[in-house]
């Protein structure tokens, strides 16, 4: 069903089922190096109230090992669709929910580490009470040893610092670094539209339609920041070139809503940023003027350049 013929409103069963289904989904290229640990993760995961029904990974015309390792894992939880050329994170993410029956559906990025092994029954846990939205995990970020690694990943720890503790805020806040959880009367009724940014795009989508979404903060995942200058460039142009995508599917309003930072929160930003360390403040002011004169506004795409620097998790 088309996204903009949703209306059915998502309604709790107080006779919610003790035992709940869920299906893992996690898009992957060219992921030999984290797609292992991840899978693991997942299978070791503390099952209470719920089960982990399937998951599967699609490897997106990969040529790595990524299929490899997946395959010697020898699960029969484990799914895979392999795609002989590369289709895009929005076509995969599609292709799961299409596939999957079960009562929720849990995308997770390849690239990416649940904290500990109680990631999903935190993700799950408000749904055993009246919850019936969305719900995405907490990010925290991991950096390297090089200096453009440690301003990156000090640059996301002072944002997420205020932002989650401002409740205004925090209700924009969305990374696909942090997994989502979408219930079956949701995932049922959407999709990812072509070459759009698929985490904002769901974000705007609930809002549009009324629709709760929220984080949670116990549900941890790592995530590896760019540790080099060209990698930082592609995910800055990937930002910048995010507005006029969404532009095409949801009004001025709300996508501006969603990507402006007021003054007050980015003087907030800035002096938590500062006052956690002062000398990656100052190196992240050169490094954001030197992005300013090299990063463009390029058209968004579901082939959107990958960042290498971002697929191996360090100090984990």
């Amino acid at each position: 069903m088309a996204n903009s013929h949703f209306v059915e409103k998502v309604k709790y069963c107080k006779n919610m089922k003790k035992n709940l289904s869920i299906t893992i989904g996690i898009p992957a290229y060219n992921e030999e190096k984290t797609i292992q640990k991840l899978l693991l993760n997942l299978l070791s995961q503390k099952e209470e109230g719920f089960y982990v029904k399937e998951i599967f990974v699609v490897i997106d015309g990969s040529s790595d090992q990524t299929k490899h390792n997946v395959m010697v894992l020898n699960n029969k939880k484990i799914k895979i669709v392999a795609n002989k050329r590369r289709k895009g994170q929005v076509f995969a993410q599609n292709l799961i929910t299409a596939k999957a029956t079960s009562d929720f559906v849990v995308i997770l990025e390849a690239d990416t580490l649940p904290k500990d092994s109680f990631y999903l029954k935190n993700l799950i846990a408000p749904y055993k009470k009246s919850y019936t939205g969305v719900i995405q995990g907490m990010m925290s970020p991991r950096g390297g040893n090089n200096l453009i690694g440690k301003i990156v990943t000090e640059q996301f720890t002072s944002f997420y610092e205020v932002a989650f503790n401002d409740k205004e805020l925090s209700q924009w806040v969305c990374s696909g670094r942090g997994g989502k959880i979408i219930p079956k009367s949701i995932y049922k009724h959407f999709i990812w539209e072509k070459d759009v940014p698929e985490d904002v795009y769901l974000l705007l989508w609930c809002k549009q339609n009324k629709i709760a979404y929220k984080v949670c903060k116990t549900a941890v995942v790592y995530y590896q920041c760019a540790t080099t200058f060209d990698d930082v460039i592609k995910e800055r142009q990937k930002v910048n070139s995010a507005e006029l995508s969404l532009s095409k599917h949801f009004p001025k309003t709300l996508v501006d809503a969603n990507k402006h930072l007021s003054t007050k929160n980015l003087i907030k930003v800035s002096m938590k940023f500062f006052m956690n360390s002062p000398h990656l403040f100052l190196s992240y002011l050169i490094l954001k003027g030197v992005l300013a004169f090299t990063v463009t506004k390029k058209e968004f795409s579901d082939f959107w350049p990958t960042t290498y620097s971002t697929k191996k998790l360090a100090h984990i």
